[in-house]
């Protein structure tokens, strides 16, 4: 695995602090996990990657649209498709916690995992 993807991958699971209400995210280190995920995407399929951002599992008073944005942005300059699963959610439950598996666990329940499992199907039904 290369060192962007393990970063990336680093910031995403370990940095996580429930208790904070603010995120500070360098966009030089997911850029640099993005490449990585990336180039090892496009070594193993001959379709264009996809890149599903997934919504945080957190009911802060504000939201992650311009994060995701941010990101989603970033990830097509690189060369991913890319896809917000937030709105997918947030039509079923505006709750975003009530998807966790465990209300201290941002793992997906059944509930989340169904709504990923449309979406998937949804690109894989696109498909040439």
């Amino acid at each position: 695995m290369g060192e962007g993807f393990r970063t990336l991958f680093y910031w995403v699971v370990v940095e996580y602090e429930p208790r904070e209400i603010t995120v500070t995210v360098d966009l030089h280190v997911i850029e640099s996990g993005l490449k990585a995920l990336y180039q090892r995407a496009t070594e193993r399929s001959l379709e264009r990657p996809t890149l599903v951002i997934l919504p945080m599992l957190v009911d802060f008073a504000t939201s992650f649209d311009e994060p995701h944005r941010r990101v989603s942005e970033l990830a097509e300059q690189i060369g991913f498709r890319t896809l917000d699963a937030t709105p997918s959610f947030l039509s079923v439950d505006q709750k975003l916690e009530h998807f966790r598996a465990r209300s201290n666990d941002l793992h997906l329940n059944e509930r989340g995992n169904a709504i990923i499992a449309d979406i998937l199907m949804g690109i894989i039904n696109k498909s040439p």
